[in-house]
């Protein structure tokens, strides 16, 4: 938490629950804007949806920097507005603000599932509750470099049935043809590659879990082949948001795994981001953000099953007015067991396949040193009861 601002907006208190850091963007450096700037020769597509490139770049950086070479720890970060020395083409639209949110360190489908679920409800608590994720998989480098390879021999060849429109979209590449043409020529679209056609098995597991993760959660999806992300930096999962009402995208996010790397680094550093846009957001107060800092209750979860359900347990929890603490992006009760200590925790819930089944819950009192199961549906009442 900065000092600078007083007051954040109520969207920070739900991101608060769902693990994130309150803060401030990471300013944009010339030397940002410059290897920026490098990096775009090559392709030229940018996507006005997203988190500007520079921001991305900032944020890797100062992330890195911060961790030295003692620690990997993953970090959630939330910001409102854009960040300073960003590109002046960003703004926010009338009687919206701009929300960010980066998850850096966490390579597994974890980190899309808090930042999709995040997001949803930022803006289902501020109005917009009819939406559909709009959701695709592009791959790394060498599934990108075949679909485009593929993709633009078929767009090619197909030339004479396009429209005018998309034969002019088309000389810009393939992502503006199928960012501003996807609504025309859609015989040739049907017929065209899919970024998924070229992934590994690795990146399709990784995809399918994040699929899991919105059934599990009751979020409306639909896999879209025609959400690309930017052609600068996006990688593997990319989405945007849509509210069904308006048929406006009001937030988008994509994965920018190699981006670190591609700025002459030796190592990549697994990332994703999303801009949401939230209409008239109210404020929230630093003392209710602190609340969820105090809380002295600590969740854990053991097994994939137990972290599908773990996200929608939190929820739960908040939506009842109940802060708990967690890292729900570890695998090991060891090390959440170790942060639990950290956070100087007197309870603990803990959460197993068997309970995940169950519908149950383990409950800890660290200081009586009891252990007892309780149905999911009585936990906040047992948690409020707590002094």
């Amino acid at each position: 938490m900065t000092s600078k601002q007083k007051s954040f907006f109520e969207t920070a208190l739900i991101a608060k629950h769902f693990g994130f850091e309150i803060g401030d963007a990471y300013p944009v450096t010339k030397d940002d804007i410059k290897a920026v700037k490098a990096a775009q020769k090559e392709v030229g597509y940018l996507d006005d949806n997203l988190f500007p490139m520079e921001e991305a770049l900032s944020t890797l950086r100062n992330y890195k920097e911060e961790l030295g070479k003692e620690s990997i720890e993953p970090k959630l970060m939330y910001f409102e507005g854009s960040a300073t020395g960003s590109h002046k083409k960003r703004r926010k639209k009338v009687g919206e603000e701009i929300i960010n949110l980066h998850i850096l360190n966490i390579p597994k489908s974890i980190a899309e599932a808090l930042l999709i679920k995040t997001a949803v409800t930022m803006l289902a608590e501020n109005g917009v509750k009819n939406v559909c994720v709009k959701i695709n998989n592009i791959g790394g480098k060498e599934a990108q470099t075949a679909f485009l390879r593929e993709a633009t021999a078929h767009y090619r060849k197909n030339i004479n049935n396009m429209t005018v429109n998309c034969r002019q979209y088309f000389k810009d590449g393939v992502h503006t043809l199928t960012k501003k043409g996807k609504n025309q020529c859609s015989l040739v679209h049907e017929e065209a590659p899919r970024t998924m056609d070229f992934l590994g098995d690795e990146t399709r597991k990784h995809f399918g879990e994040v699929i899991e993760f919105m059934e599990t959660m009751g979020i409306q999806y639909e896999i879209d082949s025609f959400v690309l992300g930017d052609q600068n930096y996006s990688t593997h999962t990319v989405f945007e948001i849509v509210d069904l009402d308006s048929k406006k995208v009001v937030a988008a996010g994509s994965r920018y795994n190699m981006l670190y790397k591609k700025i002459g680094t030796r190592k990549e550093i697994p990332a994703i981001g999303a801009v949401v846009n939230i209409p008239k957001p109210k404020n929230t107060t630093l003392k209710a953000l602190k609340k969820v800092d105090d809380s002295k209750v600590f969740f854990m979860q053991l097994g994939y099953v137990a972290k599908l359900n773990s996200i929608r347990i939190i929820d739960d929890l908040r939506k009842e007015g109940i802060a708990i603490k967690h890292k729900i992006y570890r695998d090991r009760l060891t090390s959440q067991i170790s942060a639990s200590k950290k956070t100087k925790s007197e309870h603990i819930i803990i959460t197993g396949q068997k309970e995940a089944l169950e519908g149950t819950i383990i409950f800890k009192d660290k200081e009586s040193k009891s252990q007892s199961v309780i149905e999911l549906n009585s936990l906040a009442k047992v948690l409020r009861a707590l002094k």
